[in-house]
């Protein structure tokens, strides 16, 4: 089978999702991107690429870290050139809408890929993006969905149900093969993403006001960078906090970065999924977490692997205080994470990933269970390895 997908800008846990795909079920891959990298992303691909990655010229429009506008045309041109057997496509963008008019106007089934939830989607306040969604959603042959939440989106867009399959984020790299314990892990706060208002950082200078208010003093590790990141510099260091900001980090250094401290923060206005809670709970890490990301609802509070909190500090500092009260009440939080690891393995997204487009695996290959491990960046097109 030949599938082309076309995307905004690859991202490294979809990288291995496919590279994973195409190993253990012989299906060559195009991946046709918009954007290199969209802007506020520091990501870098593996090099072992079990698939071809093509950059579309075009014209792009990036109206904030989340939201992107793209207009290739060259897109039809590259689908006519491959003539694909399936089409999937990765958000709603002129580009994604031209490739699924070609598969109609081709008789190409197409898969429609979508993640988050209806509290979180644009399609809720505005009419175009509304339009977008239940028109494609409403030709589609497929979709695929990263959770229950965006199922059932998909589903209130007109795609019946039993023409869905969950896939979830595997994310970029596999679980340490060891895990630090409590006293090993130097800094009690871990904020990671990038620093703006959307992913509220400056509420967790509130929570730490608070628990500096009650006498505790956390030590916070800062993983990201941003707009926000001298303003909550000033803040943790007016309240006498030790802060220690990093930038943007890559595969080992932010595994390390996880491991290096005992509760990740995430108190995000609004995330489609979210990424941080599965990375953070392959680390071992407990999670606090506000309920406005769709991971939060069906990751975190789903498997006990932390705490769901509204976003209020007084909220936020008691229930910190609770998590880091003890060794044992710490540990806790890991005492389903060998099952919600395995909901979320590379196994089950390839899974979820073949009921998505049909595929059968090739018989005895060994290959699919080895680990896809992070390198250098590739640039432009590169070939299947």
């Amino acid at each position: 089978m030949k599938l082309a997908i076309v995307t905004g800008s690859l991202a490294p846990y979809a990288s291995r999702l496919y590279s994973a795909f195409a190993e253990q079920y012989g299906v060559d891959i195009t991946v046709l991107q918009c954007a290199t990298v969209e802007p506020g992303r520091r990501w870098q691909l593996p090099m072992d690429q079990r698939f071809r990655l093509i950059s579309l010229p075009g014209l792009r429009h990036h109206r904030s870290d989340v939201s992107h506008i793209y207009f290739n045309p060259a897109v039809i041109r590259e689908l006519a050139r491959l003539k694909p057997d399936r089409i999937l496509i990765d958000s709603f963008s002129p580009t994604m809408v031209l490739a699924a008019l070609y598969g109609i106007a081709t008789r190409t089934a197409y898969v429609l890929g979508i993640e988050g939830g209806r509290d979180v989607d644009p399609g809720e306040t505005s009419w175009p993006h509304a339009i977008a969604r239940r028109s494609l959603a409403r030709w589609a042959d497929f979709g695929s969905c990263t959770s229950e939440a965006a199922r059932e989106m998909m589903v209130a867009w007109g795609l019946p149900r039993e023409r869905t399959a969950i896939v979830p984020h595997a994310g970029s790299w596999p679980a340490p093969a060891s895990i630090r314990g409590f006293d090993e892990r130097p800094y009690d706060l871990l904020l990671c993403g990038t620093l703006n208002d959307r992913k509220n950082p400056l509420f967790v200078a509130d929570v730490v006001d608070r628990l500096v208010g009650e006498g505790l003093r956390p030590s916070v590790r800062i993983v990201g960078d941003g707009a926000l990141r001298d303003m909550l510099a000033d803040r943790l260091r007016s309240a006498g906090v030790e802060a220690r900001f990093d930038g943007y980090l890559q595969c080992d250094a932010i595994i390390d970065a996880y491991q290096s401290a005992k509760v990740l923060v995430f108190p995000t206005r609004a995330d489609t999924w979210g990424l941080v809670a599965n990375e953070a709970l392959l680390c071992g890490t407990a999670v606090l977490a506000s309920p406005h990301a769709v991971s939060s609802r069906e990751l975190v509070q789903a498997f006990g692997t932390g705490l769901v909190r509204e976003l209020e500090p007084t909220t936020w500092a008691s229930a910190l205080k609770y998590m880091l009260s003890s060794k044992t009440v710490w540990r806790s939080f890991s005492r389903r994470r060998d099952e919600a690891m395995k909901w979320f393995s590379l196994e089950s997204a390839v899974a979820g990933y073949a009921a998505v487009h049909g595929a059968s695996p090739i018989v005895g290959e060994a290959a699919f269970h080895q680990e896809l491990q992070c390198e250098p960046i590739t640039k432009g097109r590169s070939g299947i390895r």
